[in-house]
């Protein structure tokens, strides 16, 4: 792992840390898997196996995060929705 992968992870688990708890009105903002893409290979780049993926409600800012000090030539940040989850009441029984 390099020392800007280390710096990423530690950036975005700050970040997850800090999030809000889901309000109402959280399907203004959704949900989104920003990818470190290798642009070389089509593949997402591994850490330690895992593929680096950050879910962020601000895709943009995390794909610049995530770009920043690498080559934009070699890589990319796929920014992929995630579906929202059901709000479902319990049945009575």
């Amino acid at each position: 792992m390099t020392l800007h992968d280390r710096r990423m992870t530690r950036s975005m688990n700050q970040v997850a840390g800090m999030a809000a708890p889901l309000a109402p009105n959280a399907s203004a903002t959704p949900l989104c898997a920003v990818t470190l893409i290798d642009r070389r290979t089509g593949r997402p780049h591994r850490v330690n196996g895992a593929a680096l993926v950050a879910l962020a409600r601000d895709p943009d800012l995390a794909a610049r995060e995530m770009l920043e000090g690498r080559d934009t030539t070699i890589w990319e940040a796929r920014i992929q929705p995630l579906p929202a989850p059901a709000l479902t009441s319990a049945a009575p029984l």
